[in-house]
């Protein structure tokens, strides 16, 4: 494997595998940006914050988050739960939010949320 920055800004990642046991098996390959585990922290504590800090936030959008387990490096593995805030039966007798003023991230939260 190998990665570099190409000089018009992109991430390039090369890598070769090879294909063992005449090949008649389909084969799939997965790649995620770089993201660390601080990365992916500070990002759900700013919007975790968020939701503390404005009451009314808060009140539009059900969030929780929970360690389920940790990985074999001890870091956390997280459950996060991020919903409208009305229950199933609510919705089932026709409930409405009452305020429906939008929240939005921050661009720098939209971007950290895209490279998921």
């Amino acid at each position: 494997v190998s990665y570099q920055n190409t000089d018009d800004g992109n991430f390039q990642v090369k890598f070769k595998h090879e294909v063992k046991n005449g090949g008649d098996e389909e084969i799939f390959f997965a790649f995620c940006y770089p993201w660390s585990l601080a990365d992916n922290s500070l990002l759900l504590n700013r919007v975790e914050q968020r939701l503390v800090e404005d009451p009314k936030l808060s009140r539009q959008v059900y969030w929780h988050r929970a360690t389920l387990s940790h990985s074999l490096d001890r870091h956390p593995v997280q459950v996060i739960t991020i919903t409208a805030p009305l229950t199933q039966k609510e919705v089932a007798e026709g409930a409405q939010v009452e305020d429906e003023e939008s929240w939005e991230l921050t661009e720098e939260e939209a971007q950290g949320l895209r490279l998921f």
